[in-house]
């Protein structure tokens, strides 16, 4: 008799041990790293995913014939999976850090699958599961408030945290409102934790003020009310009655859509020009994109473009910032795989959606919604929930092909070789963060050649690439008058992401080192990347004046004197000083801000 991949009995506890692992990942924190409280969440759910991949390694070496049933819908996520693994390939990126965790989270997807597909773990389990970590997690927000602290649970800040939260919350209202809506059995156990999570989660919720975790909730809810909707099969009727309570709903929605606005003006005016520049990135490489993981790598480049071609707006100028995301995950998307991922994605998502009838159709609206206004593709819990409605839909959805498999001792080898990589890399990786860390930690207190020691012993061993560590490690270079060396690190760090802070540090020590030229280039890269800070406007100034250009170093310094920073601060109070009395005596002061 032929065996299936998994059997019941002791293996369903040790599937269902896993999962409540791959849940509890949203409480991984560190302050050992920068982006500690993100980082963190990644590793657990690396190390995690390598004993589930290595658990399947051993089951293929042991069972002579198994077989593993997949939907269409998996059948295209690993057509995705395959194709930003072969862009990762393409851009040498397979190595890095953010492809292992993608991997990571893919494998995690298809343990749920076969979970799911061979009865080893129930989809009320699953369920259970994340409804109690979104419960915990729910408290734990909740009582950051009543401490005065900012309500982020244990996430970075408090739109992901929100929009985790949200999602997790409308599949808690699903639990509850399955009666009506002829979704799928659901025991009634369930009811009194998901009582308990939408009451925490909408404190939570109200406490973090994020915008996207309200629109995400609302669409879900709404998409649970289309589905009872269409169980007792609601024909609308165009009477005077409905008619009225269109117009009203109808206005209830532009009400709402404007007080969303509305309440954090800047933040959605924001989120416009960074979408703008995006669809600039997009026109670049339509086809294939920039590469995957490369978002935030190349926007400062095509923002200061985005300004340097189109003028510069009042009001972009004032909201232009350094930006890590798209704030929409379909157009960074776009962005980084091109159309053809894109409609890959698009084409996962129209399938798992056409099971209106699956407990995991409103979460996955809901996290579509979260999606078009933010980024919840970038942190893990947030991707976990995406991931989990997938699944749950995929399961829903009948169909399935069967495949069957001989033991295959190779099959097991390289199961067993992946998930001994995917170790290696993610703590090697870890290892080197922390040793950032540490050195950027001296930096900042002053200790300027213990820095560069770690640096260097780090960059020994293996090739700094992280634009970040290379920033502080040409800083402490700078600082101890090793210009020249600092120039060199400067260059490789912007050869990764060219962003602000480093054209105007490398602009500084060009200047330093005699490089007049390129240090024009590098202060009017940084004043075109964000219009709005004063600094560029200083340091254009007081270049123009050392060199002579009296009319630029002129309207540099008036412009410095005009703008209205985001943030006042003294520094910027003491270089408006300075541009006032150059226009005043003609003369600039060498004093540092």
């Amino acid at each position: 008799m032929k065996k299936e991949l998994f059997s019941y009995g002791t293996q369903n506890t040790w599937a269902i041990f896993f999962l409540t692992l791959i849940a509890l990942s949203v409480f991984a924190t560190s302050d050992e790293v920068s982006n500690g409280n993100i980082l963190a969440k990644y590793l657990h759910i690396d190390l995690v995913t390598t004993a589930v991949i290595t658990a399947f390694g051993i089951n293929l070496f042991i069972r002579k014939k198994y077989s593993i049933e997949f939907s269409l819908i998996d059948i295209l996520v690993a057509i995705f999976a395959t194709y930003v693994s072969v862009q990762s390939l393409i851009q040498g990126s397979i190595l890095s850090l953010d492809y292992i965790n993608f991997f990571a989270l893919v494998a995690t997807y298809y343990a749920i699958v076969i979970f799911l597909r061979h009865g080893i773990v129930k989809a009320d389990t699953l369920v259970t599961i994340f409804l109690v970590t979104c419960t915990l997690q729910s408290i734990y927000g909740t009582l950051q408030h009543s401490n005065n602290q900012i309500v982020k649970g244990s996430f970075n800040n408090p739109g992901p945290y929100a929009i985790y939260i949200a999602n997790l919350a409308v599949l808690a209202a699903t639990v509850l409102f399955r009666h009506y809506s002829k979704i799928e059995f659901v025991p009634r156990r369930l009811e009194l934790i998901s009582i308990c999570a939408i009451f925490f989660a909408a404190i939570s919720m109200l406490f973090a003020d994020s915008r996207t975790s309200w629109i995400s909730a609302t669409v879900g809810i709404v998409s649970l009310i289309f589905i009872f909707l269409k169980s007792i099969k609601y024909r609308p009727r165009f009477t005077s009655r409905g008619i009225l309570l269109l117009g009203l709903g109808s206005i209830a929605a532009f009400i709402f859509v404007i007080w969303l606005y509305r309440h954090k003006e800047n933040s959605a005016d924001g989120r416009l020009v960074v979408w703008k520049v995006a669809t600039q990135m997009a026109s670049e490489n339509p086809l294939f994109g920039l590469g995957p993981f490369s978002f935030d790598n190349h926007y400062g480049t095509f923002q200061a473009n985005y300004f340097a071609c189109n003028g510069v707006k009042s009001n972009e100028a004032t909201l232009a910032d350094q930006v890590d995301y798209a704030y929409n995950d379909f157009l960074q998307i776009t962005v980084e795989l091109g159309l053809i991922g894109l409609l890959l994605f698009l084409a996962i998502l129209i399938l798992a959606l056409r099971n209106i009838n699956c407990i995991g159709f409103p979460m996955l609206t809901s996290c579509v919604a979260g999606a078009l206004t933010s980024y919840p593709a970038e942190g893990a819990p947030t991707i976990l929930n995406f991931l989990i409605a997938i699944a749950l839909c995929a399961f829903n959805s009948g169909s399935a092909w069967k495949f069957q498999f001989q033991r295959t001792k190779p099959a097991a080898g390289a199961l067993a070789l992946v998930a001994v990589l995917v170790i290696i890399f993610a703590t090697l990786d870890w290892r080197r963060r922390t040793e950032y860390y540490a050195a950027i930690r001296l930096y900042n207190s002053d200790e300027f050649k213990e820095s560069i020691k770690i640096f260097q012993k780090i960059d020994s061993e293996y090739q700094i690439k992280d634009s970040e560590a290379l920033s502080y490690f040409a800083k402490s270079l700078a600082i101890t008058g090793l210009h020249n060396k600092a120039l060199v690190v400067y260059e490789r760090a912007l050869a990764i992401k060219n962003e602000y802070y480093l054209n105007l540090n490398y602009g500084i020590t060009l200047e330093e080192t005699g490089h007049y030229n390129n240090a024009e280039v590098a202060y009017i890269a940084a004043n075109n990347m964000i219009p709005n800070r004063v600094y560029p406007k200083y340091l254009l100034s007081k270049y123009y004046a050392r060199i002579g250009d009296r009319s630029r170093a002129d309207y540099m310094a008036s412009k410095v004197i005009e703008m209205n920073e985001k943030v006042p601060s003294v520094a910027i109070r003491e270089m408006k000083e300075e541009m006032r009395k150059y226009l005043n005596q003609k003369t600039i002061h060498s004093a540092e801000p």
